[in-house]
């Protein structure tokens, strides 16, 4: 009765959603990954979802401060996304946390030899107790990228949840923003979608 009763309230939640441009705090929104497993989050305070500026630049989902302008740039002090995968694809290609994470840290190296990072499970106070949470921390002093990757996986999928800041001080600062999207996120699989399967954000 308990699975039955969350997955009519994740159906509540979907089928009650408006395809808004940009949704506050306190709202929400679902990812979705290739094979249509969903990654529902809340807005955290002090931070907009922009399903816009997500669309424009081939993004999944895009966070911005509340008081940051709307615009996609290099020079942003900080921002957030959340991107999906699945562990195995239709192809049978096996995905794993570390191999992404490899892959983060190659793509910074490429760019910046100065590049290090650390790995730790549920620091931060990510513990989202039925999941395991994965936690890179990404500095790249000679590009002025100092980055935090939540890799939040179940049976099935991984979701990244990174926050990308100019400044370890910064990045500090702000780290709190993973803690409330992985501690608000649900994942749910199996809803009968098909792809495509678009963000659905949940206006507040």
């Amino acid at each position: 009765m308990k699975l039955l009763h969350y997955f009519t309230l994740v159906l509540l939640f979907i089928a009650t959603s408006s395809y808004a441009n940009v949704v506050g705090p306190g709202g929400g929104g679902v990812v979705w990954s290739l094979q249509c497993d969903g990654y529902l989050v809340k807005v955290p305070a002090g931070w907009i979802l922009d399903n816009q500026l997500a669309a424009r630049h081939g993004m999944d989902m895009f966070f911005l401060p509340t008081e940051a302008p709307r615009v996609l740039s290099t020079n942003m002090p900080v921002f957030a996304y959340v991107m999906p995968a699945v562990k195995v694809s239709n192809s049978g290609q096996k995905v794993t946390v570390q191999g992404m994470i490899d892959y983060a840290v190659q793509s910074y190296l490429k760019r910046d030899a100065s590049t290090k990072v650390l790995v730790s499970v549920n620091d931060w106070g990510l513990d989202s107790k039925d999941r395991k949470v994965t936690l890179a921390q990404i500095t790249a002093p000679t590009l002025g990228k100092f980055e935090a990757i939540a890799y939040d996986e179940d049976e099935q999928s991984i979701f990244e949840v990174a926050l990308v800041a100019k400044s370890a001080e910064l990045l500090a600062e702000k780290k709190d923003f993973l803690k409330q999207i992985v501690l608000s996120a649900k994942i749910i699989h199996n809803l009968g979608a098909k792809p495509p399967c678009p963000i659905l954000p949940i206006g507040k």
